[in-house]
């Protein structure tokens, strides 16, 4: 009988149930060194196949910068009027024109839509997705929920000019043309959310108009004057340091200025009154009268307004809430919902125009009662009327494009200069394709091991497959042999019996 070994001896095992130690030992003697030749062929094999494609394919040269927007509202993708960013302007085409005349490259870049053609904005993602990624990675459920309705905005952004020899871009070229793109659409932000000129001047130069009567004048410019004061009011609110660089003034020092402009605006017009300085007392007496007339109709309708509002409010059913102190006393508070509250806002507005509409009227009656017949002003108190406005004016224009100045330099030096920087230099690089080698070195050794364990196991159980027939087959031989011994031992005894 032929007793060579079997490479893959066959233990009996059936004392043993399942997966065991011993079992997993003799799996792996029999597999190791298969297993790490796989793994290192497949290695070899992958090497011959990504190193290449890592090493010499390149997607594209690329000159790159980045910048960062720091303002309220950007990390909701908005702009600083609130409205949707859009990252496009980044590299408008007036940006670009811009940018080339800057950088002197109108030799080699003559088209700006060809410029724009090779330029792109991209996002980046934010650390707040990066950590909610990986935490949803790593099984957070709550990470999960988020990101299944989570929108990113981008507050960083990198501005791309790709393959810039092709528009016959040195590489100090590409990377100047993008520090210049950067500094133009700096100059744009600026342009378009600072405020500039927040207040014209052009009206305050009526006092030459000869069909105008002064008290008319005077209310156009003092309206005029209005929403100055109350925007001085917020800002100085908000700002009450500021000190401008431009002009030296603080808002503070304008709403003083202001308040003294307003007493000569008085001034100006006691004396129109007291003198009853009208340029045709006929036509200002009955335009006064019609402008009464109207006004005493808007009340009218303004009151009964005021009066339906009040009643409403008056009925209407607020929501209460008990509240149990831990002493067992109990408060009871009531909470007023939206609705009554913009109804709350609206009859106090009304309230505010009513108390306008009184004063006007008030404004007009005492001018009426100052045209006491209609005979002609004297032509001294026209002229030193005229004098006193045009005086006046030249002091309004002056404050206003002062607080205009101002206004300016504190959103340019407190929010616009500060909304956009520049955080990383232009570079020249190339872009490699968008995998991890290393990742794939990982897969391709795991698939080894795999295969090796795969043959590994598939030749022990061939090996004791085998073993096992061919054990079996040696104990039926032994089997039958022990019974032809048992015959012919039988068959001996029977014979000497015989005998």
């Amino acid at each position: 009988m032929n007793t060579s070994k079997i490479p893959y001896e066959y233990e009996e095992d059936e004392y043993e149930e399942g997966l065991t130690f011993k079992k997993v030992g003799h799996f792996f003697k029999k597999g190791w060194l298969r297993m790490i030749v796989y793994a290192l062929i497949l290695a070899v094999a992958a090497s011959v196949v990504v190193l290449p494609i890592k090493v010499f394919y390149k997607s594209e040269n690329v000159a790159q910068t980045s910048i960062e927007f720091i303002y309220d509202g950007i990390e909701k993708g908005q702009d600083p009027n609130g409205g949707t960013f859009d990252m496009s302007t980044v590299i408008s085409t007036t940006v670009l024109d811009n940018a080339v005349k800057a950088a002197n490259l109108q030799d080699k870049i003559a088209d700006i839509t060809s410029l724009r053609d090779y330029m792109r904005v991209e996002g980046e993602l934010t650390d707040e997705y990066v950590k909610l990624s990986a935490a949803a990675a790593d099984g957070d459920q709550s990470a999960i929920n988020t990101l299944r309705n989570y929108e990113m905005f981008s507050t960083r952004f990198n501005i791309i000019l790709s393959e810039p020899q092709r528009l016959g871009l040195s590489d100090s070229e590409a990377t100047l043309l993008l520090d210049e793109t950067v500094a133009a659409y700096v100059e744009e932000f600026k342009r378009r959310y600072t405020v500039i000129g927040a207040f014209s001047t052009d009206a305050f130069n009526l006092s030459a108009n000869s069909f105008l009567e002064f008290t008319d004048i005077y209310d156009l410019y003092t309206r005029s004057l209005a929403p100055v004061s109350a925007y001085i009011d917020i800002l100085l609110e908000e700002a009450p340091s500021f000190v401008s660089t431009v002009n030296n003034e603080t808002f503070t020092t304008l709403k003083s200025k202001l308040e003294l402009l307003t007493l000569n605006y008085t001034i100006v017009d006691n004396y129109i009154l007291t003198n009853s300085v009208f340029r045709d007392k006929k036509s200002a007496k009955i335009a006064l009268q019609e402008s009464k007339k109207r006004l005493e109709g808007e009340m009218t309708s303004l009151g009964a307004l005021i009066e339906k509002l009040e009643t409403q409010l008056k009925n209407w059913s607020q929501k209460t809430e008990s509240i149990i102190s831990p002493d067992g006393g109990m408060t009871v508070i009531t909470t007023n919902d939206k609705e009554y509250i913009a109804l709350q806002t609206q009859l106090t507005e009304y309230k505010k125009t009513e108390m306008d509409y009184a004063n006007t009227l008030n404004s007009i009656d005492m001018r009426l009662g100052k045209i006491t017949d209609e005979t002609p002003t004297d032509s001294e108190h026209i002229d030193n009327a005229v004098k006193m406005f045009k005086a006046i004016e030249e002091q309004t224009v002056a404050l206003v494009e002062k607080v205009n100045d101002t206004i300016t330099d504190y959103y340019d030096t407190t929010f616009v200069s500060q909304s956009v920087r520049k955080v990383l230099p232009p570079v020249m690089r190339r872009k490699t394709v968008s995998f991890n080698i290393w990742i794939i070195y990982l897969c391709v050794v795991a698939a080894g091991l795999i295969a090796g364990g795969i043959v590994t196991g598939s030749k022990i159980i061939r090996a004791n497959a085998a073993a096992k027939k061919a054990k079996t087959a040696e104990n039926n031989a032994a089997e039958d042999t022990a019974a032809e011994d048992t015959a012919a031992e039988s068959v001996s005894t029977e014979n000497d019996e015989k005998a």
